[in-house]
């Protein structure tokens, strides 16, 4: 037994200028592997790229031999039958098992005129002789082990087709009174082969469950060659080359260089690529042929015919090298994305690496895909050679879980066309995530991005919405029996008249009572007097509601916070407003008392302590508590922090806040939830918003220019364009917890109601201190309290 192994010849560049659709005949560069430096032919390729094919031996003659894992080896010969000696044995098919069929050549020992043949089964360490009748001939064997071939039966005088199934010989009728011959077979189990005919003439025919087809001819005679797993057919009719697809379109002829040179096609791949012969080796794709040969750059190849090619786009030729017949294989010089990685996490507007192998004699296109690979958005070119990018992610990408990067070899001396996808073969990598400047989020394997139009409320910032005379009508303070101290609300509250910093409580005063205690819990509001047994009001909480509470000038703070909350935590969100059932469609939701209730809730979250700081800037006063930052947050600052905020994982919402720079006091709070440059304008960006004042729609936005480092309203222009009043509120989920009742003095007196008290605050110390006209005094900072005052007690 003798093993061959391959010698490499050199790289041969061949460049091929054919449709996308092809694995094989795009842009490609291969690699030239002679199988042997003997006279040899191949037969077959498999998908695992084995190659079964005969290598001619000096002594022996005609050896199978398979070639895999970059190693011929000759196939041991089967024991003969008893009277016959071998004069030959080659291999015609084989599969991704490594498992090989062929035909086995004999002579009659002492009879040298007398010959005949009989298959032959390798199965990867022993060869065994099958039989099917007189000639039997293996030609091919598909991924389940299922052989196709043909024989003299007993009772025949022609070649009848057959197929083996675990070890069952079936016959399948003939189209004719004469022989037949099956050549091929695919993963489908469907047979082609040819028939001959009662005329003579022979045809070739798709044999597939138990019915046989004439698939016809040009004029006189055909034969099927191969067959794909679409159950396309390819052969030869009265020396054309064809392919057939269906009954309605039939026999299909393949283009020839000539009229007057024969061509023939052998075998086609699942992608409709085809190879054979058109004088010389040639593969057609897409109604266009091409000569293998001219794509050689080495004068001493000359390429044969392209006997066979799989999915991976292997081709199979016999080739001449230097006059000496030999088996070649083509073997595609394949794109292997190294970076970016399965679920790997990219951020706009930072850089990251991108890596593959391949040719260092090919340039390369990379491209990008948001949609898993439907369409692609060209990053940049390389030069020849250069397989690693380092690429800044645009900053106007949006956010995709489907990303792709592709990667596309490219013949250097040919213009690339963005257009066109020919010229160039492709590999995807691995999906992978990029986060952009927006508001997103995962819901069952699914991006959702925020937009006004479905995560906004549907009804807008207007009195008839939000503070309706049929809904404060109700509250008539004057009468009013306080629920948790079943005692009439005017007995602690000046109810239609000035007092308490020249504030007044009157029906319409916003937000009601009621919902303010829901707001800020009962805890918070009332406490039960220990001396007395009386539920009784807090004074700061009191006075917190007497100060905040005023005509309704409008909710947009309510609606911010509640469309942020019900879009990053809609579990909590139902469960507190459990009649708002679609938290991830606000849009959908009509308004009534329970959606004018939800947005209404989180209004006055924004006088509560913990939210009064959030910018930690200077206050001009207590009732300016809620974060005037003009002097220290700038529109770069925003920018900036907006820009943080979209690329946080997990998720981070806040609200945008901005006023009138001329008049601090009018704010007005949206939702951004995009942010993208302009090109026309690199410094220009354009920050899309959720306003409640334009509900449903995804067009507004302010635009920040980071030059001139100011903001301005843009699409309704209700504010003016300024560098100061524009801030962003703490993460939304700071709302989830109750808000703080808070107070802040500088040593100022307040007139009280409760018993002639003085009260005074002192915010430097932390200290409370309560006086009576008898002198009297109460003191606490929360770390310890004294009091002569008798009855008192810290609440």
């Amino acid at each position: 037994m003798k093993n061959f192994y391959r010698n490499r010849a050199s790289k041969v560049l061949l460049i091929f200028f054919i449709m996308n659709i092809s694995t094989v005949a795009q842009n490609v560069e291969y690699e030239l592997i002679h199988l042997s430096n003997e006279f040899a032919i191949p037969h077959s390729i498999s998908e695992a790229g084995h190659v079964a094919g005969e290598i001619r031996d000096n002594i022996l003659g005609w050896q199978a031999f398979i070639w895999k894992n970059d190693t011929l080896k000759i196939i041991p010969q089967p024991q003969a039958p008893d009277g016959w000696s071998i004069s030959g044995i080659s291999a015609q098919g084989c599969n991704s098992q490594g498992h090989v069929v062929g035909k086995v050549s004999l002579r009659k020992i002492n009879d040298n005129l007398k010959f005949q043949t009989v298959g032959f089964y390798y199965d990867g360490s022993t060869t065994k002789v099958i039989t099917a009748g007189e000639n039997t001939n293996l030609y091919a064997i598909n991924d389940i082990d299922i052989i196709v071939g043909s024989a003299i039966p007993n009772g025949e005088t022609s070649q009848v087709g057959f197929y083996i199934d675990d070890n069952d010989i079936i016959y399948f009728p003939k189209l004719g009174p004469n022989g037949t011959n099956a050549f091929a077979i695919n993963n489908l189990n469907d047979i082609v082969g040819n028939s001959v005919l009662s005329d003579g003439s022979f045809h070739a025919f798709r044999f597939s469950k138990s019915s046989i087809k004439d698939l016809g001819a040009f004029t006189r005679n055909s034969k099927a060659n191969s067959i794909n797993d679409h159950s396309w057919i390819v052969g030869v009719s009265d020396f054309i080359a064809f392919v057939w697809k269906d009954s309605l379109t039939g026999m299909v002829p393949l283009k020839k260089w000539s009229e007057s040179l024969n061509s023939e096609a052998y075998a086609i791949n699942d992608s409709g690529v085809i190879v054979g012969l058109n004088y010389g080796a040639t593969i057609w794709e897409d109604s266009s042929a091409y000569d293998l040969n001219t794509l050689v750059e080495t004068s001493d190849i000359y390429l044969t015919r392209a006997l066979d090619i799989n999915n991976k786009g292997q081709i199979i030729t016999e080739g001449s090298i230097n006059g000496q017949t030999r088996a070649l294989l083509l073997n595609p010089i394949e794109i292997e994305i190294l970076e970016p990685k399965e679920d790997d996490k990219w951020k706009v507007d930072q850089k990251h690496k991108i890596k593959w192998t391949g040719s260092l004699n090919s340039r390369y296109l990379i491209e990008l895909s948001l949609d898993d690979g439907k369409s692609y958005i060209p990053i940049d070119t390389t030069d020849v050679g250069v397989t690693e990018l380092n690429w800044k992610v645009s900053d106007t990408l949006s956010s995709s879980i489907t990303c792709n990067i592709q990667v596309s070899s490219f013949n250097s001396s040919n213009a690339l066309n963005k257009t066109s996808r020919i010229t160039k073969r492709s590999k995807k990598s691995e999906t992978f995530k990029i986060k952009g400047y927006d508001l997103t989020r995962i819901v069952a394997d699914t991006l959702q991005h925020f937009t006004a139009k479905e995560n906004g409320w549907s009804f807008g910032n207007k009195r008839e919405n939000m503070w309706p005379e049929t809904w404060w009508s109700q509250f008539n303070y004057l009468t009013y029996i306080d629920k948790v101290t079943n005692r009439p609300f005017s007995e602690k509250f000046p109810v239609g008249k000035r007092s308490y910093l020249n504030k007044s409580i009157k029906s319409y005063s916003f937000i009601d009572w009621p919902l303010f205690v829901d707001s800020y819990s009962i805890e918070q509001i009332y406490f039960s007097n220990p001396t007395s047994g009386f539920i009784d009001y807090r004074p700061s909480a009191a006075i917190f509601y007497l100060v905040h509470q005023e005509n309704w000038g409008g909710s947009c703070y309510g609606f911010a916070v509640s469309s942020l909350l019900a879009w990053q935590y809609p579990n909590i969100f139902n469960a507190k407003f459990p009649s708002v059932s679609n938290s991830d469609n606000l849009a959908k939701i009509p308004l009534n008392d329970e959606t004018r209730k939800a947005v209404n809730y989180y209004f006055w979250h924004q006088f509560g302590n913990e939210f009064s700081h959030q910018e930690n800037a200077s206050l001009y006063d207590y009732y300016k508590h809620d974060s005037v930052s003009a002097e220290f947050i700038t529109p770069r600052d925003v920018l900036a922090e907006l820009k943080k905020m979209f690329l946080a994982d997990p998720v981070i919402s806040k609200l945008l806040i901005f006023t009138y720079p001329t008049d601090l006091d009018f704010r007005h709070a949206v939702v951004p939830y995009k942010l993208l440059r302009e090109n026309e304008s690199p410094h220009s960006f354009k920050v899309f918003i959720y306003d409640n004042n334009s509900p449903l729609d995804n067009g507004k936005y302010i635009r920040i220019d980071s030059i001139k480092n100011e903001w301005k309203e843009e699409l309704g222009a209700q504010f003016e364009p300024g560098n100061k009043g524009f801030f962003l509120s703490l993460p939304i989920k700071n709302y989830l917890e109750t808000p703080k009742i808070w107070l802040r003095w500088e040593d100022d007196i307040v007139d009280s109601k409760w018993k002639d008290m003085e009260l005074y605050l002192n915010r430097n110390r932390g200290e409370v201190s309560i006086f009576n006209k008898a002198g009297q005094k109460f003191v606490n900072d929360n770390s310890y309290y004294s009091s002569n005052i008798p009855g008192s007690f810290p609440i």
